[in-house]
């Protein structure tokens, strides 16, 4: 699919398991960027010149959170509002979403499918599940449901779970999440679970249904992303395999840093090699420091162009 064609239908997994197709059923080739505020806390400005940037670059995914509160350890309480000002739940109530915090949501995902790009969507950051419990047994469903059938029609979305957090004690919200998107959208979409560190959605969820393809976040541990794909490639039933956070390039925090542009391009490298797909993240994509504007050009960033380039260029999909 080329970067600016526009969707007409969904992405799905093919018939063998292990990669992702388009509508006319031609090998989707998954290369995510993490913009997890990208619904919040960017500008509508913001987030059109970053779309426009990771399009232009050969990117075909963006991971993003509905209900964003800063990211983990710098977590509100309540989600924060969006750059217009508006908050995504009223009354701090997942079953009672804001629909005037989701129009820029729905301007996104519109802009997004114009530009070729898919829409990796998360309903709530996991700090809103685990720590504070916002979203419970009792209005996930909802919730979820809601989501559901508000983006039945979009084309290019994928719902993701979860959000940098295991799902132990809480797998039931979970389950009833994922219960409401499907019952929403009809299951148009795929669903997915994103983990933290050195943990994959395998080790929750991997044999139930509503789980169409595994997630890997390995954080700082990136000498671990071709075991950890690589273990996910080999269970059964088969399912595509995404490392879905890595470590970011420049990211100040990591006991294995600096992160060079060398060790992004190793972590995707890797990921394929396993078996797998790679999203790839900028320390300035969840930040938002005053230097937000070094994401558009990062070396790291642009270099999965090559990256894309080197392995599109022969029949990918039926690598072993």
């Amino acid at each position: 699919m080329s970067q600016h064609q526009p969707f007409n239908g969904p992405i799905l997994v093919s018939q063998n398991g292990r990669y992702f197709i388009d509508h006319r059923g031609e090998p989707f080739f998954w290369l995510g960027d993490t913009a997890w505020p990208l619904f919040a806390e960017y500008t509508p400005e913001q987030a059109r010149r970053y779309l426009q940037s990771r399009a232009a670059l050969g990117y075909t995914v963006i991971q993003a959170i509905l209900a964003w509160g800063g990211g983990t350890g710098f977590e509100s309480p309540s989600p924060g509002a969006n750059a217009l000002g508006q908050i995504p739940w009223l009354d701090e109530n997942p079953a009672t979403p804001n629909p005037a915090y989701f129009e820029n949501v729905d301007d996104l995902v519109e802009l997004a499918a114009g530009l070729g790009l898919v829409l990796a969507m998360l309903p709530t950051w996991g700090y809103y599940v685990n720590d504070v419990q916002t979203v419970t047994a009792e209005n996930a469903y909802k919730y979820g449901s809601w989501l559901g059938a508000r983006y039945r029609e979009a084309p290019n979305i994928i719902w993701v779970l979860g959000g940098d957090r295991i799902p132990t004690g809480f797998e039931g919200v979970t389950r009833q999440l994922a219960a409401g998107l499907q019952a929403g959208d009809g299951g148009a979409h795929l669903i997915s679970y994103h983990p933290c560190g050195e943990r994959s959605s395998a080790q929750f969820f991997h044999s139930e249904e509503w789980l169409d393809f595994n997630m890997i976040e390995t954080w700082t541990a990136w000498s671990r992303v071709y075991p950890s794909v690589q273990t996910d490639t080999l269970l059964s039933p088969i399912k595509p395999v995404v490392l879905a956070e890595g470590a970011y390039e420049d990211g100040p925090e990591y006991p294995l840093g600096p992160i060079t542009p060398l060790i992004v391009r190793r972590q995707a490298w890797w990921a394929f090699m396993a078996g797998g797909f790679y999203s790839n993240g900028h320390n300035q994509n969840w930040r938002i420091e005053s230097n937000w504007d070094d994401i558009l050009t990062a070396p790291g960033a642009a270099q999965m162009q090559i990256y894309k380039q080197i392995i599109t260029s022969r029949p990918w999909w039926q690598m072993v």
